[in-house]
């Protein structure tokens, strides 16, 4: 058995045009922070590592601070390792974040990335097998590329994966999808056992088997997604997987319509904003419709 976090779509770096100076050093100063909060769940829970599936960096050209203030937020539990994937907003390119002499020369011990160099040993028969993308417009499927061939031998594999799973996405063009019922047919035959996924900023179960997992971004990032702010304490074994979400955000979007049409519509709304918890870490999007005299 083995218990680790999964983890994704940090995107570190990240900016929102509509805060302020003030506002936007908070937010990404609460990303770094979640790192910190990942590691300690991670040690108080008795998990072996923390698997980042894609998105680690908002880009690859983020500055140099970002990348030395996630390190040490990594390094600050030596005892977790941290495998990180690159996705599509970090992909493992020419100009990749991960080949930067500052990602390359303080980069801790135990922060591993995931090159798609081939399984890696977790200890107790267990593999953890990355699916990097290498560019930002793959022409197939990064999963499949890196499972296709993967043997049948008893090994406990968990895939760590990035993008959208076809059941779940409008754009049946896109070559890079991830197919579904391929990841079903492998985790059935015994090829792997658990796929964390990332690039989904919502906390999602995809499919019947229990075993595919979106974990969702640990800071939310916008007003359209659906219980972000997770992280996944996973339990598997031979027998089967247990996954519970874990908080670990402490930011919130809101996006509200109010109808105002006289004193007692603008006390709701006065009301309403005052009854947020934590105003400094709240980003709200009014939608204010009707008419009202001077």
């Amino acid at each position: 058995m083995t218990r680790f976090i999964h983890s994704a779509d940090w995107q570190l770096g990240m900016t929102r045009h509509f805060l302020n100076q003030e506002g936007q050093a908070r937010f990404g100063a609460a990303r770094i922070e979640a790192i910190r909060s990942i590691g300690s769940l991670a040690r108080t829970e008795g998990c072996t590592f923390v698997v980042v599936c894609g998105d680690v960096f908002e880009t690859n050209q983020v500055s140099r601070q970002v990348v030395v203030r996630a390190l040490d937020a990594m390094a600050a539990t030596p005892d977790i390792p941290f495998y990180l994937l690159p996705g599509n907003h970090d992909p493992l390119d020419a100009s990749s974040v991960f080949r930067s002499p500052t990602f390359v020369s303080h980069r801790p011990a135990n922060v591993i990335l995931l090159d798609g160099s081939g399984p890696l040993p977790l200890g107790g028969g267990f593999e953890l097998v990355g699916a990097p993308w290498y560019s930002k417009r793959p022409l197939g499927d990064p999963v499949a590329a890196a499972t296709r061939t993967l043997p049948i031998d008893g090994r406990l594999r968990i895939v760590a994966g990035h993008g959208a799973v076809d059941a779940l996405s409008p754009d049946v063009g896109n070559p890079a999808l991830i197919s579904l019922a391929a990841l079903e047919s492998d985790l059935g035959a015994g090829r792997f056992h658990f796929v964390a996924l990332g690039d989904r900023h919502s906390t999602t179960q995809v499919g019947s088997s229990g075993r595919v997992w979106y974990a969702g971004a640990p800071e939310p990032t916008d007003y359209d997604e659906t219980d972000p702010g997770n992280v996944l304490l996973v339990e598997l074994e031979d027998r089967g997987v247990a996954v519970e979400p874990r908080r670990v955000g402490s930011w919130q979007f809101l996006a509200e319509q109010f109808d105002l049409s006289g004193a007692d519509d603008c006390h709701r709304l006065e009301l309403y904003l005052e009854g947020i918890a934590d105003k400094a870490r709240t980003i709200v999007k009014l939608a204010l419709v009707g008419q009202l005299s001077l």
